[in-house]
């Protein structure tokens, strides 16, 4: 006799139960299984029953039945079980394959019950195997529950698919996938919970991520990615999404892959109709990343064709933030493999969403403007207009390349001052010169701190006493003497990024000095009333045209940037800006408003406008640093809002700019 599976040996079972015709969508329900496979299973099990006298018979609008005598059905099923166990086909290994399966794989309600009719054993012996189970899930805090004989599982979505990714690769010991052969299989008996529209998916996502990386993958990730993706998807055909929202911003290399799990989720859902929500896309990419997937870089004619381009882009960013990028070629490779298909998306109006897009623009807001500019040319060559998911996406290769590859360690910083002090701002200011601007500070009073999530804190500069952290914490004077900036340079050297002697002399030279915009002035206009965001921009653009300031482009390029992003930032300020080639001559206007508007996402209470010319294109990162006192300070923003006239305002930022 051939060997069976467990579904055709059920099967078996419920025909030899039943004394009526029942359609073959009825048994599709019960085992889970393709009308199609049921009649697979019929055929082999009536090749197999020839010599019991037994047939199963078929019939046009009535259905299936099992036609033989009850004795001749006993003999049959008694050769199958001798079958099955003569090929170890249900020993202790294999049937605790087939339980994770069946509680993961299918919707059914699993019982006690329902596994010793399956596998002929007791329920003393299906209590052993879950309690085996179960020491191998507590390592991803999942449980296999017994509730009045019902089995249920407890623990995430996403560890849930990670613990039965992980048991299936210990467990199988041959080839999941062969690219060179195009085989696809599993196991035996594994292979029935995944269907021929399940495995074809999978598959066509494994020989894609083998073309497009960069190195060869090895076969053990090929398999465990395979499995990855077929657990994925499904898992989304029974409606489970990954709920899980991973904290990435503290590494962006996992979302380096984003695009290709993109990609591959958008293939699912067009040729098997599922539905891949953000949590599902991120959790792909981030296994992606896990399994060294590293796409090749585009060296056919499209992607040479943006060579030059992209070297100009590095070699901008890296005038900006005073760090040679040129020798960096993963940055250069990342840079050619995303571009082609960017400028594509973004001639159709194709849009792909940054999941971590809000967070890039609240905490690398300089980085984000630096990165718009530096690609600013992509705009004007190809004529299209980068919206801020894809203006994220390129960030994303730079922070990679600046953190992984220069030792720039982006460090998150909270600056305590006592509630109400008026010299927060000054603090706020000093400690900004003195830490790159790729850093994050925040400004916190003493009582909020216990409230911040210190893991996510590097270290703490505060005004006042406070009690012992797992954190380093630097006192400084409310005055912020020459001694306190150095205290903080030593603490700051010491967790990563260490600051050049010469620079930090010279930025301790200049603390009491006058410092000035590398442009040639700026506008003030005070408690400006608008109904709306349109109403300011023309009111500020027209200001800009009378001033012969800009070309005639220069509005349309400012509301078309609108169009592809929002320019507002969770402070309350908006910083509209145009491109480098519609200005003449630089100039930034800073607007306050009489009464908050509506700017994309936030309630905005300034307003300021950037305009810089090509030829001073190269000092906007000392423009933005500048600009940050105001956008990234609280206390500075209250402080502007609460000026009595024009001029008290206009002294305010000139002291501070």
């Amino acid at each position: 006799m051939k060997q069976l599976n467990s579904r055709q040996l059920h099967l078996f079972r419920l025909l030899s139960y039943e004394n009526n015709y029942k359609s073959a969508n009825y048994y599709s329900e019960a085992l889970k299984a393709s009308t199609k496979t049921i009649y697979n299973d019929i055929e082999f099990l009536n090749a197999e029953m020839v010599l019991f006298d037994l047939k199963i018979e078929k019939k046009p609008r009535k259905g299936i039945i099992l036609r033989g005598s009850k004795t001749k059905k006993l003999k049959f099923e008694s050769e199958l079980i001798e079958t099955v166990n003569k090929d170890n086909y249900f020993q202790p290994e294999y049937r605790r394959i087939m339980f994770m399966c069946y509680l993961i794989l299918t919707d059914q309600k699993i019982t006690v019950s329902f596994f010793e009719r399956t596998f002929f054993v007791s329920a003393t012996s299906i209590r052993k195997d879950i309690d085996l189970l179960n020491d191998f899930l507590k390592q991803f805090e999942v449980k296999i529950a017994l509730n009045n004989s019902l089995f249920k599982l407890n623990g995430s979505e996403q560890s849930i698919q990670e613990a039965l990714r992980l048991f299936l690769l210990e467990e199988l010991s041959e080839k999941i996938f062969d690219p060179r052969t195009d085989i696809l299989f599993i196991e035996s008996g594994v292979n029935e919970f995944f269907d021929d529209r399940v495995r074809s998916l999978a598959a066509q996502a494994i020989k894609y991520l083998i073309k497009i990386n960069k190195r060869k993958i090895s076969d053990y990730y090929i398999r465990s990615l395979y499995i990855i993706l077929l657990i994925l998807i499904k898992r989304l055909r029974n409606k489970r999404h990954i709920t899980e929202t991973n904290a990435w911003l503290s590494d962006f290399s996992t979302l380096e892959p984003y695009l290709v799990a993109y990609e591959i989720c958008e293939i699912c859902e067009k040729q098997a109709g599922l539905s891949f929500e953000e949590n599902d896309i991120r959790y792909l990419s981030g296994q992606l990343f896990a399994h060294g997937v590293e796409p090749l870089r585009n060296d056919n004619a499209l992607g040479l064709e943006y060579k030059d381009i992209v070297d100009q882009m590095i070699t901008d960013m890296g005038k900006f933030l005073e760090i040679d990028l040129t020798d960096d070629e993963k940055l250069r490779d990342s840079l050619l493999f995303h571009i082609p298909p960017m400028i594509f998306r973004l001639k159709r109006n194709i849009t792909i969403k940054n999941p971590l897009l809000n967070e890039i623009k609240k905490q690398y807001i300089v980085l984000f403007s630096l990165t718009w500019y530096v690609a600013s040319d992509f705009e004007q060559k190809y004529n299209v207009f980068l919206n801020d998911d894809e203006i994220s996406f390129l960030l994303i290769y730079f922070q990679v390349s600046l953190e992984k590859r220069h030792g720039i360690h982006f460090k998150n910083i909270a600056i305590v001052c006592s509630y109400g002090l008026s010299t927060s701002e000054l603090v706020y200011a000093k400690v900004r010169q003195v830490i790159p601007n790729w850093d994050n500070l925040y400004s916190v009073t003493a009582d909020e701190l216990p409230d911040r999530e210190l893991k996510n804190i590097d270290f703490v500069i505060s005004t006042v006493a406070l009690k012992p952290l797992d954190i380093p914490i630097v006192q400084v004077s409310p005055l912020m003497t020459d001694e306190d900036l150095n205290h903080i340079i030593k603490t700051y050297s010491s967790l990563g990024n260490v600051l050049k002697e010469s620079k930090n002399k010279m930025l301790l030279e200049s603390m009491n000095e006058a410092n000035h915009l590398n442009v040639s002035e700026f506008t003030v206009f005070w408690k400006q009333k608008f109904r709306d965001k349109k109403a300011c921009l023309d009111v500020l653009i027209d200001y800009y045209e009378k001033q012969n300031f800009v070309t005639p482009e220069f509005g349309p390029s400012i509301f078309e940037r609108e169009k592809m992003g929002d320019t507002s930032v969770y402070t309350g300020v908006a910083i509209p800006h145009a491109l480098p080639k519609t200005v003449k001559k630089s100039h930034i206007s800073i607007a306050t408003l009489d009464h908050p508007i509506q700017w994309g996402a936030n309630h905005v209470n300034i307003v300021i406008i950037i305009g810089i010319s090509e030829e001073d294109v190269n000092n906007i990162h000392e423009i933005l640093t500048k600009l940050m006192t105001i956008i990234e300070s609280r206390e500075m923003i209250d402080k502007i809002l609460l000026t009595k006239n024009q001029g008290e305002l206009e002294e305010l930022l000139r002291k501070t700019l």
